[in-house]
């Protein structure tokens, strides 16, 4: 028999064997985070826009420790667009098969779709790859993109709070 709730319970007599599936149907939901940004969450699993990227290997020496191949260490530069803002507030989960690693960035178990828009963000003063705190307009460019939120572990550079578009 078919039950649903958030507590099921059963009980088994000596010897009884029995089959039980359990399955979820979770929704995504956006979460309200500091300075009107938000979050997508689906249980407990935090999801992300996923950046593309490139590495650069940085060897130094300082305060006499050596960071050299392979004790040294990498900066991520973004290769894709990271600025922007939830179009709508329509999420769509798209499961698929469960590799031989669940956080893999390259083909992530569970994927949410969303809709965004580029926005001004800005970026931190005295920097030119680091992003503001808070975007400088909310005001969205250009036609709406269908994203994929990854996990958060399956991202390894990322944009996790956005805000929404207001429009013009």
């Amino acid at each position: 028999k078919q039950v649903s709730g958030e507590e099921v319970s059963f009980s088994f007599e000596a010897g009884e064997s029995r089959e039980v599936t359990v399955s979820y149907d979770i929704t995504p939901r956006f979460v309200a985070r500091p300075f009107d940004l938000n979050v997508v969450k689906r249980g407990s699993l935090l999801f992300a826009l996923p950046i593309k990227y490139h590495t650069v290997m940085k060897e130094y020496e300082r305060d006499g420790v050596e960071r050299k191949y392979p004790y040294c260490d990498y900066e991520y530069y973004p290769d894709t667009d990271w600025n922007y803002g939830y179009a709508d507030s329509v999420l769509t989960t798209e499961n698929r098969i469960l590799s031989d690693t669940p956080f893999s960035s390259v083909n992530p178990p569970v994927v949410i779709k969303a809709k965004v828009k580029k926005i001004n963000w800005g970026y931190a003063d005295g920097y030119d790859t680091v992003c503001a705190k808070i975007p400088e307009s909310r005001e969205g460019m250009g036609e709406a993109e269908e994203v994929e939120l990854y996990p958060y572990g399956c991202a390894k550079l990322r944009m996790t709070e956005l805000p929404f578009v207001k429009e013009n």
